[in-house]
């Protein structure tokens, strides 16, 4: 056994970014055949899966930004389409991470059981 020092000192400080990604509330529009209350649970449990896509992207360097995303809903509740109409975090593997698992998600079937739309911003930001 070789003795040390029982406590070695560097000067770096390692600071890890914790990702934010939210759903503004107040944007999100969904289509009268469908439930606030519905989409919310399932709006919530997408973003913290958008938020591994983002933790990596984080690692990077510092990225904010907004992206509108319109959801196309069929009758029986699945993503057909997946849109992102308006983007500040230029981000293209974020993006395409966004759209792939939009398309996983699944919603209450609409009550006239016709296509139906959501739209909703996905704000992300880190913090120390």
């Amino acid at each position: 056994r070789i003795d040390g020092p029982k406590k070695v000192e560097t000067k770096i400080k390692i600071v890890e970014r914790v990702p934010e990604v939210r759903v503004k509330r107040k944007k999100t529009k969904i289509d009268r055949t469908l439930t606030m209350s519905g989409v919310a649970s399932i709006l919530r449990r997408g973003v913290r899966l958008v938020k591994s896509c983002y933790q990596r992207a984080i690692k990077r360097g510092v990225a904010q930004g907004k992206i509108n995303v319109v959801l196309t809903i069929n009758g029986l509740g699945r993503v057909t389409d997946v849109e992102l109409t308006s983007n500040t975090l230029n981000l293209p593997h974020v993006d395409a991470c966004v759209k792939s698992l939009a398309r996983r998600l699944k919603f209450p079937p609409p009550s006239d059981g016709q296509e139906a739309e959501i739209s909703f911003s996905l704000v992300f930001r880190s913090k120390k």
